[in-house]
């Protein structure tokens, strides 16, 4: 199944450090179409971040990732293209 990955957020967007990291939550963010996004939070889970995407219904999206620290959120990462194709249909069936 596929997953969204991305790396951890360890500083501010001034460039100052995020002195705990390990604090820093994250929101992905996906529709399908023109209208609206819905998101779904992320823990931390280390060095690089991800979200197994099986939740998702056969369709195009699009994703993308914000950052939260607190009450403050970063803007949204640009948008990447997602293909959630089902897997092909049985082939071969016979009655033995």
């Amino acid at each position: 199944m596929a997953k969204i990955v991305w790396d951890a957020v360890t500083q501010y967007a001034d460039g100052a450090p995020i002195t705990n990291a390990d604090l820093v939550e994250y929101n992905v963010w996906w529709r399908s179409g023109v209208v609206g996004y819905n998101s779904a939070d992320v823990r931390p889970a280390g060095v690089s971040e991800e979200l197994d995407l099986a939740f998702l219904v056969p369709g195009h999206y699009n994703l993308a990732v914000s950052a939260k620290l607190g009450n403050l959120e970063s803007v949204r990462s640009l948008d990447i293209p997602f293909d959630n194709v089902p897997p092909a249909s049985p082939v071969g069936l016979a009655i033995i």
